[in-house]
């Protein structure tokens, strides 16, 4: 369906990037992302804010590799100067941080969208607790800037509390994806037969995860059809 895509392509940008080929890493994830939300678009046209988004940033991440390539290159001495400058690279960097709120924002909107149409509320609520998170996140980032003076004495500590709610909506998102990979699927993908492995231990983890992927799916079922109820009783 493309939340399995979305979950590998948001882990791949936010915790596999730390390192000196982030920015490939990086390039890839998005690319993962873009499809990812594409074949979304299909279930949910809310999902077509996500493309767009997804597609800026991944020009973002190309700028970005350009500037990393250019730069081991530069100190390879072959070539004579940068491609981007550092302090263009900084701009972009800012820009870059600008446009993840709202990238962030349209993937919370679309997943909220996508959960309320198939009444899976759980879902629903979460995507607007992290965009809560995500929100807070960028306020306190955003009030280390502030010129004054008592802003100025709790830097350290604002530092501390952007890193920390950094991290924070990051897992909630993650955790986020997963549960919409879990418990929202088309149709067609639950008549799909699976090739056993030749390893019996990822044959029993499958058998694991599909039971309780079973279970969520039903109570989810349930909870629909009671709610259903409800309706007609109060119309």
């Amino acid at each position: 369906m493309g939340f399995g895509l979305l979950l590998i392509g948001y882990f791949a940008v936010y915790f596999m990037t730390m390192n000196p080929v982030g920015s490939f890493i990086r390039l890839a994830g998005y690319c993962l992302i873009t499809y990812a939300s594409v074949k979304l678009r299909k279930y949910h046209r809310s999902f077509s804010y996500l493309t767009v988004l997804s597609v800026v940033m991944l020009a973002v991440s190309a700028v970005l590799v350009v500037a990393d390539v250019s730069g081991y290159l530069y100190n390879g001495l072959i070539l004579d100067t940068l491609l981007i400058s550092e302090s263009q690279k900084m701009v972009v960097g800012y820009v870059d941080q600008g446009l993840s709120f709202f990238f962030q924002t349209a993937m919370l909107y679309g997943i909220r969208c996508i959960a309320r149409e198939t009444e899976i509320k759980k879902i629903s609520t979460n995507a607007i607790r992290n965009f809560i998170f995500v929100c807070f996140y960028y306020f306190v980032y955003l009030l280390r800037f502030v010129p004054f003076s008592g802003i100025r004495a709790v830097q350290m500590e604002l530092t501390v509390i952007a890193w920390v709610s950094y991290f924070v909506w990051i897992f909630l998102n993650i955790f986020l994806l997963f549960s919409c990979y879990s418990h929202i699927c088309d149709e067609g993908d639950t008549e799909m037969t699976r090739t056993p492995s030749r390893f019996d231990f990822i044959n029993r983890f499958r058998a694991e995860f599909d039971r309780r992927e079973e279970k969520a799916m039903r109570e989810s079922a349930e909870y629909r059809q009671e709610k259903r109820k409800k309706r007609r009783k109060g119309s």
